[in-house]
């Protein structure tokens, strides 16, 4: 994987140095859909939060390498503890910096939330798991908050309402 995507950001710094454009300029197509030249779908929010990555730390790399230096990315995950079992005794266990999401959100992390819904029995509307948090995600959640003792039923996925969505 680490290679794929040092291969990416150094084609993405030559298209950038080749054509004069600033890392500022590259979009995926989520952000292109949003300002109105792109399909909206966004590869990337599937793909760069499971490895700790988004479109910002992409170009953050990017430029790094226009200025002739070396980014080092943020992980997302990081482990936590040493030993080879966690305290469930099946692994070891690891921290997640999760969104807080609410109506408005879009990203892989809204997708992942609203396939949680969906797993439950909460339906999100007819588009499903789209990666988009719409009225649909927003009803789903509330419902799902309400059947879940200790959750207030606000439509915002904060710590609270992850952790229950988890299996917490």
């Amino acid at each position: 994987m680490q290679k794929c995507y040092d291969k990416a950001v150094e084609l993405c710094a030559y298209l950038c140095r080749r054509y004069g454009f600033g890392a500022e300029a590259i979009v995926d197509h989520a952000e292109a859909h949003a300002r109105g030249y792109a399909s909206n779908h966004g590869d990337t929010d599937d793909w760069f939060p499971l490895h700790g990555r988004n479109m910002d730390s992409l170009r953050r790399e990017v430029q790094a390498l226009l200025d002739g230096r070396k980014a080092e990315p943020e992980p997302a995950v990081k482990p936590v503890g040493s030993g080879k079992t966690g305290e469930n005794g099946k692994g070891a266990t690891c921290e997640v910096t999760l969104r807080v999401l609410r109506r408005g959100k879009k990203g892989g992390d809204v997708r992942a939330m609203q396939r949680l819904l969906i797993a439950e029995g909460f339906s999100c509307g007819s588009a499903g798991a789209d990666g988009v948090f719409g009225g649909g995600s927003e009803a789903a959640l509330k419902a799902f908050q309400r059947s879940s003792s200790g959750l207030s039923a606000d439509g915002i996925a904060g710590i609270k309402t992850w952790t229950k969505l988890l299996g917490g």
